[in-house]
């Protein structure tokens, strides 16, 4: 048996959260596959139909943050958000590029973290995910009642 704190350790999302996460990994590799900066976006679930909106902000904390917030004001029948951006991630002392996912589900604790990395678009050459997508951790879910 686990305890609370172990559970929040695991990537052991709902099949529905799991879905919107790598959609929302796979839909954040697609719009930069040719090059450019990944748009944060977020990706809502409510009664099972998705939504998804994109935050344009300078410089592009800013837009995270935007998306954050509106995140955090969503309906209370909303119940599955992901919020994706690019970032970065070190690997065994490495720097690399990364489409970072933050998703959760109302009711079922800290939102999971997943990072995918990869080589940016350059020479011709298209974008270049690098292994496959890691969870890095938990953190607090963005549920304006969240715990």
């Amino acid at each position: 048996m686990s305890t609370s704190s172990e559970s929040q350790d695991k990537f052991d999302p709902s099949q529905s959260l799991g879905d919107l996460i790598f959609l929302a990994i796979d839909h954040g590799i697609d719009s930069i596959r040719e090059g450019g900066s990944l748009v944060p976006f977020t990706m809502i679930e409510v009664d099972g139909k998705r939504t998804l909106s994109r935050f344009v902000a300078e410089p592009y904390e800013k837009a995270v943050g935007e998306a954050r917030a509106a995140i955090k004001k969503m309906p209370p029948k909303s119940n599955l958000y992901v919020l994706a951006y690019d970032g970065f991630i070190t690997v065994e002392g490495k720097k690399y590029d990364a489409i970072i996912v933050h998703g959760a589900e109302r009711g079922k604790g800290n939102a999971y973290l997943l990072a995918q990395r990869y080589l940016s678009a350059r020479n011709g050459k298209p974008l270049e995910p690098i292994g496959n997508s890691a969870f890095i951790g938990r953190e607090r879910a963005l549920f304006e009642n969240a715990p």
